[in-house]
């Protein structure tokens, strides 16, 4: 009897779930989505104490507008090069390297002070039943694993900021953006910066973030497994002078090349796609799925 009461108290459960969402309305796999709808809607719902300290974007941008440090983040693509189960080789901006595999583990664990980590607050505080396809798909078929990921590898206490700070545009209501951009644009002003980036990223922006910097570089990467560089552009670098602020938009190599530098004294920011989040919010692209998908595979595919 009692097992049975368990059982209907699971079903239950999962059927209030599956209630908040139009399943014939999904064009995706629906017995693995079904699946991954019901393990992910639970992880929500667990008790705050299995959840990491993670700041979420504005208080990730107000740490780092207080007191600038080096910031690397890790995200979906990290993940998967260190299991190695990079998805698809077409679609990835890195394939599976060992070695970075194995810096990029270095790098989450590190106990350092004097580095802010990012990790994905949307693992633990998202939102699925109010949100675009796009993200609504990608966060529950995949939200438990990387949040399961994070459980098992990072430490429970130390305060993380917000992978996701980047991402802004096509995630935040609209009436918030204006502030959040001109404060974006807060952490380049009247700084010296060193811009490491992909060409074909780069080639297709039409606004800068950067705009307001005192002097902005701008060094052209490989946008795809640009860790095939990673000797080469490590020296380059390791020479700019210490007064400026080096940032990376490389993929999974930006993370390496922020934590060792940091060793040298040098300030790094990995900043991912946030230039093209504020060239997106400058143009007022179309929030369609299929412009949210394509944003998020990058210029490389």
């Amino acid at each position: 009897m009692m097992n049975f009461t368990k059982n209907a108290r699971i079903f239950l459960h999962n059927m209030k779930l599956l209630s908040k969402q139009h399943i014939e309305s999904l064009q995706w796999d629906n017995i693995q989505y079904t699946k991954s709808l019901i393990l992910y809607g639970n992880l929500l719902e667990d008790k705050p104490e299995k959840k990491l300290h993670i700041l979420d974007n504005e208080h990730t941008l107000d740490c780092l507008l207080h007191e600038l440090k080096t910031f690397y983040r890790f995200g979906d693509a990290e993940i998967n090069i260190m299991l190695n189960e990079v998805p698809n080789k077409k679609t990835c901006s890195q394939r599976y390297d060992v070695t970075l595999a194995k810096k990029l583990y270095e790098a989450l664990t590190s106990e350092r002070d004097d580095v802010y980590i990012g990790i994905g607050y949307r693992y633990f505080y998202y939102n699925i039943w109010d949100s675009d396809t796009y993200s609504n798909k990608f966060f529950t078929l995949n939200g438990k694993k990387f949040r399961d990921f994070f459980l098992n590898n990072c430490n429970p206490k130390r305060t993380y900021l917000a992978t996701d700070f980047n991402q802004y545009y096509f995630t935040v209501d609209e009436n918030k953006q204006d502030d959040w951009f001109r404060k974006v644009k807060l952490l380049f002003k009247g700084r010296k910066i060193c811009l490491f980036m992909g060409e074909e990223t780069y080639n297709n922006l039409k606004y800068y973030v950067f705009d307001e910097a005192e002097h902005i570089e701008t060094i052209m990467c490989p946008s795809r497994d640009s860790f095939d560089k990673f000797d080469e552009l490590f020296l380059l670098a390791d020479k700019r002078p210490n007064d400026e602020i080096l940032c990376f938009a490389i993929g999974p190599t930006s993370k390496v090349l922020c934590y060792e530098l940091n060793k040298k004294g040098k300030i790094c920011l990995d900043i991912g796609h946030l230039p093209k989040d504020y060239d997106s919010y400058m143009r007022k692209l179309d929030k369609s799925p299929e412009a949210v998908e394509k944003f998020y595979k990058g210029d490389y595919t």
